[in-house]
């Protein structure tokens, strides 16, 4: 019964091992249904792949029959991504409060103020919530029991952190960037200032491998993720600041307020490739199956999804949607919020339009798909989730 005992708990940490291990968005062994995979930090992974491999439950046959599950209201607007651990949705809004709803019923299992708005996507690891607000005193980045919501350690920023993908966990560090120029390290367990970088603008990182690649200014940087010291740095050439990266098969992406996806070497930091665009790219790229999705906009409220791709930059698809925001990609389907109040779903080879579902107001974050489940946020004070009927 012992030997049984031991072998039984080796199967369930190596399915947990598989479960959040960060891979790519490539060909894998086909996903299992009883799999239950977590979604803890912004576009998935802290490369920010944008995928989520082990979807299983909506493809591109039934995505058209995605209905409303429920949607749970919050106090104000909601711009931040939501996270998926463990049954539990999280969320921040405009309210100053991070709340935690249960993924089957939506019900609110618990709130926490921040005491300030809460503009970036909480992350979880390690059975730990960290959630950042814009500017509240005397703390406003807090790690928290993820199940709780009991106070672990608090911290106090450089500055105002007013963007979606500003913070990032990996390394054991957590990794976040404020208005102030300033990147900072944080240890994840304690608390403790590890070190910090400053950049001439607002920085957005990814970590992969011991290296923090960060957007900022004109720049895309590769920094030691122990000490921040920089290894390489590459001007894009570009006035409009870089979106949030993307590392992939040691390839950088990264869209550009300039018309314009580039593709740079990880290791070495050279241009890959840079593929023109009809419209701005201020959010993230996705990657999965060799090609690199991107929102493309014209205007606020105009735009599109194209498809590049991953190996040449070369055009596959596009699809016009109301300026579109960092699309995600999960089982053969892309996802995009748009700025014109809705969420797409979009066949992820052609780009046909699979399913539309308009919110009440404009979506200004990155969707989610975790365990046959949708998850949008909207302005309309509303943490959406979808799923199949039968689900």
């Amino acid at each position: 019964m012992k030997i049984r005992s031991v072998l039984y708990l080796t199967l369930v940490l190596l399915i947990a091992s598989f479960a959040t291990a960060q891979v790519p968005c490539g060909p894998t062994p086909a996903p299992s249904p009883t799999l239950f995979v977590n979604w803890t930090q912004y576009h998935f992974d802290a490369n920010h792949s944008g995928c989520n491999p082990y979807e299983s439950v909506i493809g591109v046959n039934t995505a058209p029959n995605l209905a409303l599950k429920w949607k749970f209201p919050t106090l104000a607007r909601v711009s931040a991504s939501p996270v998926v651990a463990n049954g539990i949705a999280y969320v921040g809004s405009w309210d100053e409060y991070l709340w935690a709803v249960d993924v089957k019923t939506g019900e609110l299992l618990w709130p926490f103020w921040a005491r300030d708005f809460i503009f970036a996507s909480p992350v979880v690891a390690d059975g730990m919530l960290y959630v950042v607000s814009s500017e509240g005193r005397p703390y406003n980045l807090f790690a928290l029991n993820a199940r709780t919501c009991d106070v672990i350690w608090q911290y106090v920023t450089s500055g105002s952190v007013d963007r979606d993908a500003a913070m990032v966990v990996g390394n054991g560090m957590l990794y976040v960037g404020s208005f102030s120029g300033q990147l900072e390290a944080v240890n994840a367990k304690t608390g403790t200032f590890v070190w910090s970088h400053q950049f001439p603008a607002r920085p957005s990182a990814a970590v992969v491998g011991g290296v923090v690649y960060v957007s900022a200014g004109y720049d895309v940087y590769a920094l030691d993720a122990n000490t921040g010291a920089t290894i390489w740095d590459y001007n894009t050439g570009y006035s409009w600041f870089p979106s949030t990266p993307v590392v992939v098969d040691n390839v950088i992406y990264v869209g550009s307020g300039e018309y314009h996806v580039l593709a740079l070497n990880a290791t070495t930091g050279t241009l890959i490739w840079s593929s023109a665009t009809d419209g701005m790219v201020s959010s993230s790229p996705a990657v999965a199956n060799g090609v690199v999705y991107a929102a493309s906009q014209t205007s606020y409220q105009s735009g599109s999804v194209i498809a590049l791709n991953a190996s040449t930059g070369e055009q596959i698809w596009e699809t016009g949607i109301g300026g579109a925001n960092s699309p995600i990609v999960a089982n053969g389907v892309v996802y995009a919020g748009e700025h014109g109040h809705g969420v797409h779903a979009l066949d992820a080879k052609t780009g046909a339009p699979l399913w539309l579902y308009v919110t009440g107001d404009e979506v200004d974050s990155s969707p989610v798909v975790a365990n046959g489940v949708l998850y949008v946020t909207s302005y309309d004070y509303n943490l959406y989730a979808f799923s199949l009927p039968s689900n």
